[in-house]
This record gives C-alpha cells, structure tokens and sequence, in this order.
C-alpha cells in the first residue's frame, strides 16, 4: 500500500477503534446491570480507625447471647359466670345440710345415752344442753337459711314413733335456743301423746314460748281438761294468760 492510501484511511481506522472500544463499555455496563451481583473489583480495604463499622451490625451469635425480652401475654377472655343454680337445687342443697345437722345432734344424743348416769331423758337431755346451745348458735349465726328446712326436720322427729324420749326432750329445748325452729304441727304431736311427762312439759314449755305464733289447739284443748298433774296445769295456764307467761319466765 502506497503510502498516500495509508495517511488517507488513517483517521477511518481510529474512528472504528473507537467506536469498537465504546462498545465494549457499553456491553460491560449493560452486563452489570443485569447480574448486580457479579464480584466487583477488589477494593483495598480501610484501617478501622478511619472506617469503623456501622453500630447497627452485630454478628448473629452475639445476638443469640443477648437476653430476650419476655413474650407479652396474651389477653384472656374473661371468665364466664356460671348460671344461677335452680331453686329445687339450692333446696335439695339446704335439706341435705339441715339432715347432717340433725345427724351430728342425734351422735351426741347418742354418746350421751351411754353414760352410767344419763338414765332418764332429763339427764340426757342436761347432758347435751351444752352442746345444743352451741348447735343452735351455729345455726342462727352460720346458717340462718337453714331454718325452714331444719324445722321440717325436727318436725319429722316429733311426729315419728321410732324417736326416744331422750332426743324428744333435747328437739323441743332446741326450740328455745332457736325459735324459729319451733313447728305448731310438730309439738302437736308430742301433746297427742296425752302423756303427762318430762316429754310433754317440755313441749308445753316450747309452746308456751311460741304461743303468739300459733293458732287455737284442739289438742291442747283435749290436753287442758284431761290434765291432773300440776305441772301440766301450771304450763297450760301459762299458755293462757300472757301474764302467766311472763312470770313463769322470770321464775
């Protein structure tokens, strides 16, 4: 090639190398941008006095030894109050409560009949007249809603055949402790018996104590004009006469 041709494609050449050397840095940075994660050129890294590392970055296994908080609980829903129990069942619950205090006053009864000198039903009844007043503060004061039930029992008692003396005795005392005990139906029975006894003074004198509850008597009407002891003559009188009533409690 003569050596005119070669100064006249002189520049053409340098332009294609150009344009070529562009091309190849226009492919690179295309590439890059399509695989970011490509190993970038190696940097040379910085001492740690002018290039700490960020505080926010922390190795994973200095994390793990770092305590953790306690997780928040979780709100409970709160507890749904149970129905009312029904009134045949809180019934049913006091009756029960009213036989197991008529249990534990028949047990004392009992170990008070096996004493050599409790051989009489005033005996046995001075015997538990104790434990009877106890018994009847704790059910005035612990549990005054037993009371109608504990009255049907003691009136059941009064009313059956199978009831000694001796607990006869203690039931109607019961009624002084407690009045609210006392049963018209229940202490009609012990004087139906048309007995003059320990039994039936002490049922006249429970009825003499509540006498301003009770309706008129056929029975302690009968009782008033079969009656010869005096004793029985005196507690009627008294059932009478309100005055009458008065004194023989002041006596």
């Amino acid at each position: 090639m003569s050596l005119a041709q070669n100064r006249a494609g002189g520049p053409a050449r340098i332009v294609s190398r150009v344009v070529v050397a562009a091309g190849i840095v226009l492919a690179a940075a295309f590439g890059y941008a399509l695989n970011p994660t490509a190993p970038a050129a190696p940097r040379v890294p910085s001492s740690p006095a002018t290039c700490p590392p960020p505080p926010s970055v922390v190795p994973r296994a200095t994390q793990a030894l770092r305590p953790q908080a306690p997780p928040r609980p979780t709100p409970q829903a709160a507890p749904v109050a149970a129905p009312p129990a029904s009134d045949e069942g809180e019934r049913a619950h006091r009756k029960e409560q009213s036989r197991v205090l008529m249990k534990l006053l028949r047990d004392r009864i009992g170990a008070a009949k096996r004493l050599a000198h409790a051989t009489t039903p005033e005996a046995i009844a001075n015997e538990v007249d104790l434990y009877l007043q106890g018994w009847g503060d704790a059910v005035m004061l612990g549990a005054p809603e037993l009371t109608e039930e504990l009255a049907a029992e003691v009136e059941q008692a009064m009313c059956s055949q199978d009831v000694e003396d001796g607990q006869l005795v203690v039931l109607t005392r019961a009624l002084g402790y407690v009045p609210e005990l006392a049963n018209q139906q229940g202490l009609e029975c012990l004087l139906a018996r048309q007995n003059e006894d320990f039994v039936t003074w002490s049922a006249l004198d429970a009825w003499s104590a509540s006498a301003h509850r009770f309706e008129p008597s056929e029975t302690l009407a009968r009782l008033e004009l079969n009656a010869r002891d005096g004793r029985t003559l005196d507690r009627l009188r008294a059932i009478r006469s309100p005055q009458a009533r008065a004194d023989q409690e002041q006596e």
